[in-house]
């Protein structure tokens, strides 16, 4: 007897936003934890950069995270 097997479909990617979200400053070092100064003094140093009216959320996390470090020093009073 032969035994028959059903294709297996591949997973289809979801196509992403070719526009990536951006917002402002101050709302992105809420989303950070860090102060609006802080946004502003690594804009200046060139670590992020706007891209058009704001920060893009996806991109700005990720050099300011490097930047951080572990310490937490940036972070804002509680």
């Amino acid at each position: 007897m032969t035994e028959t097997v059903a294709p297996v479909a591949k997973p289809v990617p979801r196509p992403r936003s070719r526009s990536a979200e951006t917002v402002s400053a101050s709302a992105l070092a809420q989303h950070l934890d860090c102060s609006r100064t802080y946004i502003g003094k690594l804009e200046a140093e060139g670590v992020i950069q706007r891209q058009g009216d704001g920060f893009p959320l996806d991109q700005a996390a990720s050099p300011i995270c490097d930047t951080c470090g572990a310490s937490g020093g940036n972070r804002r009073a509680q």
